[in-house]
């Protein structure tokens, strides 16, 4: 089983961020899971929900697959990127900030459910 965990790239508060770390690392270490997807760790982003899975996941030693968009761009690659992340997940987790600017993870999480997948949507700000 393949879980996605996706979410908002900064968080409006650092405790926010801490209560998204510790939901990753409980699915992380949630044995029920073979491996992980989120998107690319960008110089943006290198605080946010992508780059936290991918460090919980080697602090673990749990495979994570990384997919990157071909752009910084949304119809050239962020929405092609996140259609292949709701496509090669078996559910999807999407951790945002509610006062995000950008919706990204929120429409790869309304795809993956268009998809017939299980999707969990957790907000904190």
């Amino acid at each position: 089983m393949i879980l996605a965990i996706i979410g908002t790239r900064r968080f409006s508060s650092p405790k926010a961020m801490r209560y998204a770390q510790l939901i990753i690392t409980s699915e992380v270490l949630d044995l029920h899971w073979d491996s992980f997807v989120t998107g690319d760790i960008t110089g943006s982003n290198k605080d946010g929900i992508d780059a936290a899975v991918k460090r919980i996941c080697d602090a673990a030693g749990r495979e994570c697959r990384i997919f990157t968009a071909a752009d910084r761009t949304w119809i050239g690659g962020f929405k092609p990127r996140n259609i292949l992340i709701a496509e090669a997940c078996d559910e999807l987790l999407c951790i945002r900030d509610p006062e995000s600017s950008t919706y990204g993870s929120g429409w790869t999480a309304k795809h993956a459910k268009s998809l017939g997948k299980p999707v969990t949507r957790i907000e904190i700000s």
